[in-house]
């Protein structure tokens, strides 16, 4: 159920491969189809169509609580998280770690821990995430790194990582393990584990 009494969950997936129709996009996909035969809305927020500025490290968000960079689709993300009832990351594992375009959007992350720990105001309440993550393989360091990126930043902006991590690398490519993903999400969120 989402929350304020809504009878539709909102879910937003984001897709964080800068390749527009890859794999990445090819999950979300599946996760939306799967979304909708359970009666939830989603919504797809592909950093390749969207533009994310990289933190400059400037401080601003250490006093006032907000991003000083303008212009980008930061704030439009924001407003999407802060609204989702549960969100799902397709992040690619580029190199071990997250892409480019997803680092930005990770850092950026940076003003939720401002307003979370330094200016204590105007913190998002806590929604469940599931990462998904996706590679071709042979990596011998594997996802780890990419992985605790993602749960570190993500935790600064409430967004929980939920459950297993799912890997969608190699052989392990398989998008009808989808839908049990999709339907365990929506039952937790259903039993208030949200």
């Amino acid at each position: 159920m989402s929350r304020a009494g809504e009878s539709r969950v909102k879910a937003l997936v984001i897709v964080g491969s800068p390749h527009a129709k890859g794999k990445s996009e090819k999950l979300a996909d599946a996760i939306c189809a799967a979304l909708a035969e359970h009666g939830a809305e989603s919504e797809v927020f592909s950093l390749a169509s969207h533009r994310i500025g990289w933190c400059v490290n400037c401080g601003a968000c250490l006093k006032t609580g907000d991003c000083a960079i303008k212009g980008d689709d930061w704030v439009g993300l924001c407003s999407k998280f802060e609204s989702a009832d549960l969100v799902f990351l397709v992040a690619p594992v580029y190199f071990a770690g997250p892409s480019a375009c997803l680092k930005a959007m990770l850092d950026r992350c940076q003003m939720y821990w401002a307003r979370k720990y330094v200016v204590k105001s105007r913190v998002p309440e806590k929604r469940p995430c599931h990462l998904l993550v996706v590679g071709d393989g042979g990596d011998p360091f594997g996802s780890s790194p990419l992985e605790t990126i993602c749960t570190s930043a993500l935790n600064c902006a409430n967004l929980r990582i939920e459950g297993n991590i799912l890997r969608f690398i190699g052989n392990e490519y398989d998008l009808g393990r989808v839908s049990q993903l999709v339907f365990c999400a929506l039952e937790n969120l259903g039993k208030g584990e949200a």
